[in-house]
């Protein structure tokens, strides 16, 4: 906690009942009076004026406490602080009757509430009186830009043959420690810690296919091949697919023929035989002439049916094959 000291008052000075239009702003003592003579009321109240707005900001007032020091007069009565209402009064003008030339008070003897009073009871002489402001401060802090505007006045006012106290006012200077002061007591919230959050990316997770799968498909086949007439046929060539084929979407294979005899040459053209060449990539038939008694049967199959009719020679020969590759030489 820390504390604010205020010392001495901004202003101050007291309105006297008997001299309404009398101002006591520069003396060097205040008066609180409770009198009643002859039909005269000569009652006497001050104010003053704190300004604390050196405050921090933020601060939280805690305790305050506005102490005047009584250097004469009556003990044991007891005085009250109260709120000034009138905040525009000024310290070389305000009376009795007025808070500045030519303003009236609204109530003669200066505006007040009796809202959140402090009581003290007069000490013996020179000694200070300490009034709990509290919750005044707080108001003035709240309301009125940590600016207190204080009345002090006798609890109980018009007594008979008068009850008087005198406290040194701001303008007192054989020492200047008695003077009126306001201690506030407070703290100061510590600031809030900045954060600044840690945002960690998002991770995308690269995706890669478990396995590329590419089907291998090597059928051995040994056809058998049965003329329905001589001659008979003995087919020299191997039968072994060079490589597994790719399939694609379309199921369609492209084998490599690899003949392990080929012949050196072909044949002259013959008007009576044909050689029939069947590529079965679209199952696109060509025919080539060859010489008398002689045909080259080469084919590539995938799934197709040939037929093969030599012309002028007395055989038909029909086959279905699967992915094989047949070489005939006769």
């Amino acid at each position: 906690m820390a504390t604010l000291t205020i010392q001495p008052s901004n202003i101050d000075t007291y309105l006297n009942q008997l001299l309404v239009n009398t101002n006591y702003g520069s003396e060097a003592e205040l008066r609180v009076r409770s009198y009643y003579v002859d039909s005269n009321y000569g009652n006497q109240r001050s104010i003053l004026k704190f300004d604390f707005s050196a405050l921090p900001a933020g601060a939280v007032i805690s305790a305050a406490v506005l102490s005047l020091y009584k250097w004469l007069g009556s003990v044991g009565r007891t005085y009250w602080a109260y709120e000034l209402t009138q905040t525009g009064w000024v310290e070389l003008e305000a009376t009795w009757n007025i808070y500045k030339a030519l303003t009236n008070w609204a109530a003669a003897g200066g505006d007040y509430t009796t809202t959140d009073g402090a009581s003290q009871t007069a000490p013996a002489s020179n000694n200070w009186m300490d009034f709990n402001v509290l919750a005044l401060v707080q108001h003035f802090q709240s309301a009125h830009a940590e600016v207190a505007h204080f009345l002090v006045k006798d609890g109980t006012e018009n007594s008979v043959g008068g009850e008087d106290i005198y406290i040194r006012s701001s303008n007192y200077t054989t020492d200047l420690s008695l003077r009126p002061k306001l201690v506030v007591t407070y703290t100061v919230a510590a600031p809030s810690p900045s954060i600044s959050p840690s945002i960690s990316p998002s991770v995308s997770p690269s995706l890669s296919p478990s396995a590329s799968i590419s089907p291998s498909a090597s059928p051995s086949v040994s056809p058998s091949i049965s003329p329905s007439a001589s001659p008979s046929l003995s087919p020299s060539a191997s039968i072994s697919p060079s490589e597994s084929p790719s399939l694609s979407p379309s199921a369609s294979v492209s084998p490599s023929v690899s003949p392990s005899a080929s012949p050196s040459e072909i044949p002259g053209e013959a008007d009576t035989d044909y050689l029939f060449q069947q590529d079965l990539i679209g199952c696109n038939p060509q025919v080539f002439p060859t010489d008398d008694a002689s045909y080259l049967f080469q084919q590539g199959l995938g799934g197709c049916k040939t037929q093969i009719f030599p012309i002028g020679n007395s055989y038909y020969y029909d086959k279905i094959l699967i992915s094989q590759e047949v070489q005939v030489y006769v």
